[in-house]
């Protein structure tokens, strides 16, 4: 089964799972960080497990299977929605 697997991260890119393939990747934002989409084909495995060394802040970090639609909501500090993806 193939998974898509994203996350916008500022720092060291963690150690991914074997069969791991980019799909894209964005320019740094203002903030320091950086978004990473990618691909895994999964045969028999009961997890997937990221990995690294060193410091590294994740963001948004979303696991689906390849074709499922997913909706995430972005609330600012009065819980008004300020985007959603």
């Amino acid at each position: 089964m193939s998974y898509r697997l994203s996350f916008w991260i500022e720092g060291s890119l963690p150690t991914l799972p074997s069969g791991a393939s980019l799909i894209r990747s964005s320019e740094t934002d203002p903030n320091g960080f950086k978004y990473y989409e990618y691909e895994i084909s999964v045969r028999g495995a009961t997890y997937i497990s990221l990995s690294g060394t060193g410091t590294c802040k994740l963001d948004e970090l979303r696991l689906h299977p390849l074709g499922a639609q997913m909706t995430t909501y972005c609330y600012d500090s009065g819980f008004r929605l300020s985007a959603q993806m």
